[in-house]
This record gives structure tokens, sequence and C-alpha cells, in this order.
């Protein structure tokens, strides 16, 4: 078999073997990448995902944001534990309650993908659409553009404010990532393309981690096989870099899509894996320690991810169960998570939990809402090029 693109995104290939049995090689070609992604929506539409089993690890799922909701990209909160929305395919950023009432909502923004929110309430948001990210009072209203404004970004992906208030953004397509000022004056930039020690190749999610004053990336970059992996690496706030951890596959510890981060009080790390369906959490050097799963709150690409400061619940979007799910370690609300801290993983098609149309157990929605996947999957395309076959295989361990 001839050898494979290394700078595909969406098809997780390594060692661990995680691509189709019988897969072909990359097919070049617009009509060819065009034809995969609308079966990969479809096949995403009605077919079940495999799923993380086992017990929880001390975070139970409470709860889930659905109504008005169509497949939301990203999630923060604000010091007045509000949850604050992204939904891509629609352009809408949205506000609720921290029960999870609607409080606001602004339409017409570009395609946003990542959002944060600053220690004094502003919403940062990024616009695929303009290249942009623009910032919203409490009230959704306008106030600046972070640098030049809109083209100031080629793919502005995750976005995160530390707690002086200075930006840091991860491009996508640049490879870098940007850092502004607490009124959006340009300051500095870190990485470039490339795959070793503080380069970049595909940025898709940045964190601060206030606790340690470092800040947090997640790549995907090529593995010594050519092949597309993943990783996190920890800065300082300079950009220096200080150290990276993560292998690419598929079981505890092992990442293949990451797309989201965010850090507690602790210093912990959590990583959105978009290909397991799951939240692993790491220590601040890179031990996994365990993964977040609630069988009767299961994830459907997984993307954004929140750690609210006060109350310590943990936010997640799910896009293709157009949700976004609240856990907590309280334990209350009726998740089924074990209380141990760690979890003991095995892998499974998912089959027994859901159904053909995208229906689960857990109450996925009937719609599996394949439109903005496909469009999350189209944007990663154009700037991947090379795309082979094959939709996501059930788990095998390693």
């Amino acid at each position: 078999m001839p050898p494979t693109r290394p700078t595909d995104p969406l098809e997780p290939r390594s060692g661990h073997d995680v691509r189709p049995v019988g897969s072909s090689p990359v097919v070049p070609g617009p009509a060819a990448a065009l034809w995969f992604l609308l079966v990969l929506s479809f096949g995403l539409l009605c077919s079940c995902p495999p799923g993380w089993a086992g017990e929880g690890s001390g975070y139970r799922g409470v709860g889930s944001i659905r109504a008005r909701l169509s497949g939301p990209t990203g999630v923060a909160t604000d010091f007045r534990q509000r949850i604050i929305v992204t939904e891509s395919s629609s352009g809408r950023l949205l506000v609720f309650s921290p029960g999870g009432e609607p409080l606001k909502e602004r339409a017409g923004l570009a395609r946003p993908t990542g959002v944060a929110t600053a220690p004094d309430g502003r919403i940062l948001v990024g616009n695929a659409g303009r290249g942009n990210v623009e910032v919203y009072g409490a009230d959704l209203a306008l106030l600046y553009k972070l640098g030049a404004g809109d083209g100031e970004f080629a793919l502005p992906l995750g976005i995160t404010v530390d707690e002086r208030g200075v930006a840091y953004v991860a491009d996508g397509k640049e490879d870098r990532v940007k850092v502004y000022d607490g009124v959006g004056a340009f300051l500095f930039s870190f990485g470039s393309r490339g795959n070793g020690d503080g380069r970049f190749r595909f940025p898709t999610a940045v964190t601060s981690n206030d606790t340690s004053q470092e800040i947090v990336v997640a790549d995907l970059p090529a593995t010594p096989q050519g092949d597309q992996g993943a990783r996190i690496q920890i800065f300082s706030r300079a950009g220096t870099f200080k150290r990276s951890f993560a292998s690419f596959g598929v079981g505890e510890g092992l990442l293949v899509k990451p797309l989201g981060l965010a850090t507690d009080g602790t210093g912990r790390i959590f990583v959105t894996d978009a290909y397991q369906n799951v939240v692993q959490a790491f220590d601040g050097n890179g031990v996994f320690l365990f993964a977040v799963h609630d069988p009767s709150y299961p994830l459907r690409t997984p993307l954004g991810i929140a750690i609210d400061r006060i109350s310590g619940r943990l936010y997640v979007a799910s896009m293709n169960t157009s949700k976004v799910v609240e856990y907590d370690t309280s334990g209350s609300g009726g998740g089924t998570g074990g209380g141990s801290g760690q979890t003991t993983m095995t892998f499974e098609t998912g089959g027994s939990s859901c159904s053909v149309g995208g229906t689960s157990s857990g109450g996925a929605s009937p719609y599996g809402d394949a439109i903005p996947i496909f469009l999350l999957f189209l944007w990663l395309a154009r700037l991947r090029r090379g795309v082979g076959k094959g939709g996501r295989p059930p788990y095998r361990k390693p």
C-alpha cells in the first residue's frame, strides 16, 4: 500500500491501527474529498459511535442544555456562572443562566468557533468566516475586535484569557498562537509550522493554566511514521516551550482528535477527544488521571469545554447531540459514574446504547445534526488536503 499523507486531520492513523480494516489510500482531488465528507456526515447521522465503557471519575452528568441548541461548538462560563455557547452552523452566540435557562442571544456571527470570557465578563468569540475575534460586553453588545479586526486570523480556533486579561488565540491555519492585551492590542505570537518542540501543526485549542501560570496548546503533529498524530504542549506565558505530552492512539491517556482544552483550580488539564467521544484528565506533567464519562449523558463529537471556577462544574459542547452536557463531582442529579477518581476503560461499538437514526438511551438527538459536523470537517479538509475513505471504526484496545 502506498504511504499516506501526513497532513490529514480527519483520518486517525497510527501504529495502534485505528483506521477501518481494508481502508483505501489517500484519494486526492476535491470531488473525492466532497464525496467522503458527505458519506461521513451521513454515517454519523445514521450510526452509533463507539463509547467508553466503565465507571466514571468522580464527575457525574447532572444535566444538559438542549433547548434552542443546534450543533454547539464552543462553551465558556463567566464570573456570574452564566454559560456562554457558540453555534457554528447557525452563527449564534447564546447565554444561559447557571440553571440552563436562555437569557440572551446574538445572531449574525460568521461561523463562530472558540469562545472565552475575561475576568471582567467580556466575551471573546472567534469567527472563522471573518477571520477575527470579536469582543462583546455582558449584554452582547460588540465592543471591539482583536488586533486589526477582520482578517487578523486565518482560522481562529481556540481562545483563552488569563487572570490578567491577556488573550491567547490559536490560529489553526497559521500554526501559531497570537497574544493580545486587555484592550485588544497585539503583543506577540509564538510557534511556527512544524513538528518539533514549540512548533505547531494545526493548533486546535488553547487554555490558560492560571495555577501554574502556563499556556497549554493542543495540536495535530505528524508522527515519525508520517501519519497525523496528537499532542499537548505547555508554554510559559511569554511563549517559551516547557514540555509536551500525549501519544496518538485509542485508550487511556491516548488522544486522536484533541479539539478542546480546559484547566481547573488545581492545575489539572482536561482534553476533549472528538474521535473517542470522551474527556480525559491529566496532571500538569501529562500523567493520565481519569476519563470523564457518564453513559447517561453520552458525548458525540465533543468540542469546546469549560470549567466554572466557582462551582467546579464542567461543561462540554457535544456537537452531534446538540447539547451542552454538565458534569459535577457532588453526585447530585442522577449520573451513574463512580467516585474513585480513576477509571478502568474497555471499548465497545456503542450499538447497545443507540440505534439507527442516532437515538440513544442517554437522550441523544434523533437527528444527529449532520450539517454542522459536515461544515466543521469541510473547513478542516480545506486546510489539510488528502482525505482517506472510510468512517470511524469500532474501537480496539492497543
